[in-house]
């Protein structure tokens, strides 16, 4: 393929990356999704595993003789989560902040359809999920604290220590970076000094320790392309500017609309699907432009009271 003046870049350089919705729709829904499918900590061995994990790496990948079979986020903890998110969230809904985004989900978020979230909403499911794990819940439940050291008064029924200190600490971190790198992203202007200097040292080194604490083994684990975007982050802010100028959010509602819904009024066939996709979609806008020309007419037209329709003069 021929890319013009950038051949030399490839697809990477002919094409503006959305780097905006892929760390939304990427790196954190990978984050809420790994936090959903974590395993509870062994608690037999709790301080012994806290010992031998200091000795090594802080973010190191849990071993599977250190895990159980069991979801941290079970039934009873998913109840207190999403209680304690619908909370927060509505709290955090009476604020002047109008970039903030979504926050309050009737729902909850600590479902394992992590589908039902769109791009604009995921910083808001980040920023409620840091708050459970940062709070005296994620303290007293997640953390593995000794026994005279947990509030007699939380009512833990047997669930302590569900996910280590360790691995907390090290998902409150990726969450605060996911966060805060989101809303970096999303300032129309950045120093290039800044770019080369502090934040080409950051990128690496976070997105180390995103993939050992993700730690996703199935699939294609973690290489994926919106994990390998952070690589080209730094020169394509430098040559294309903010993110801003390339957020495919909005369009993507239309692809959905013009695309996807046209598509599946076809046979599905490989050699008509464009032609027949494209007819649908201008029969659909003819229909539509026909409804929008008769409500505008039936609207102007002029309103007869009840003696005429009854025939009276």
């Amino acid at each position: 393929m021929l890319f013009g003046i950038r051949q030399d870049g490839g697809i990477n350089q002919a094409t503006l990356p959305c780097i905006l919705h892929s760390g939304r729709m990427g790196l954190m829904l990978r984050t809420v999704e790994g936090i959903l499918k974590c395993y509870r900590v062994t608690h037999l061995k709790e301080e012994e595993q806290d010992y031998e994990r200091m000795q090594r790496e802080v973010s190191t990948p849990m071993r599977e003789e250190e895990l159980q079979k069991k979801r941290i986020f079970s039934t009873q903890v998913n109840i207190k989560v999403n209680k304690m998110a619908r909370y927060w969230g509505k709290l955090l809904q009476h604020q002047s902040d109008r970039s903030l985004g979504r926050t309050y989900f009737p729902q909850g978020i600590s479902s394992a359809d992590t589908s039902k979230f769109n791009a604009s909403e995921m910083p808001g499911v980040c920023l409620l999920f840091l708050l459970v794990l940062a709070s005296k819940f994620g303290d007293q439940y997640m953390a593995s604290r000794r026994r005279n050291t947990r509030h007699k008064k939380m009512g833990w029924g047997g669930m302590k220590g569900l996910m280590g200190n360790f691995r907390l600490a090290d998902y409150i971190w990726v969450l605060e970076m996911e966060i805060l790198k989101d809303e970096l992203l999303r300032s129309p202007s950045m120093s290039v000094s800044f770019i080369k200097k502090k934040l080409a040292v950051f990128i690496p080194l976070y997105k180390d320790r995103f993939k050992r604490t993700i730690n996703r083994n199935y699939g294609n684990k973690m290489n994926t392309v919106k994990v390998h975007s952070l690589d080209h982050l730094c020169p394509d802010l430098i040559e294309n500017g903010s993110m801003a100028c390339s957020n495919a959010e909005v369009g993507e509602v239309y692809h959905k609309d013009a695309c996807k819904a046209t598509s599946e009024l076809t046979q599905g066939r490989v050699a008509t699907i464009d032609e027949q996709s494209c007819t649908r979609l201008f029969e659909k806008g003819v229909i539509g432009r026909s409804d929008l020309e008769f409500g505008s007419r039936k609207k102007e037209s002029p309103q007869t009271n009840d003696n005429s329709k009854s025939g009276r003069t």
